[in-house]
């Protein structure tokens, strides 16, 4: 697939944007649906924000009065690409939907994980996506298969 047929919309808090290449985020975005088999023309938006903002996200609608590193809002019912049709809306281009990351967030867990912030960003973009994708970790089954999925992507991520 060429990455020409996806259209990754970046929009980083202006608190973040000193720290975080917007040009870096729709490359990899981009990549993200490339490696996770998107061939049809997709488009998906990438947020980098704060504490305050992804913490009142996470309470409106996942019912959690905490900050969490990343949050999908899927805008098709797109599932994954393992048998689902993909509906071709109006424009001919699959919505998919939203990723908002918390970068406080990010540091944090770069602490805990021993990574640097691109790899982390990577790590939540991927995640985010695949819950675009459908995917998801509710049960040990899904959970099983989603982190294969993020293996394998990230993998590839790495070998572009």
């Amino acid at each position: 697939m060429s990455t020409d047929k996806t259209i990754v919309h970046v929009t980083v808090s202006r608190n973040f944007s000193r720290f975080v290449s917007k040009d870096w985020l729709m490359t990899i975005g981009k990549k993200v649906l490339q490696s996770a088999g998107i061939d049809i023309p997709a488009e998906v938006g990438l947020v980098i924000t704060g504490d305050r903002t992804i913490r009142r996200l996470n309470r409106q609608y996942r019912g959690k009065d905490e900050s969490t590193d990343v949050l999908s809002f899927p805008m098709s019912g797109v599932e994954d690409s393992e048998g689902v049709h993909f509906v071709s809306p109006p424009d001919g281009v699959c919505h998919l939907g939203e990723v908002i990351i918390c970068y406080p967030q990010v540091v944090r867990q770069c602490e805990i994980h021993g990574h640097s912030i691109t790899d982390e960003l990577e790590v939540l973009i991927v995640h985010g996506i695949l819950h675009l994708l459908g995917y998801d970790h509710e049960t040990p089954r899904e959970r099983a298969r989603m982190r294969r999925k993020e293996k394998e992507i990230l993998t590839k991520l790495r070998h572009f």
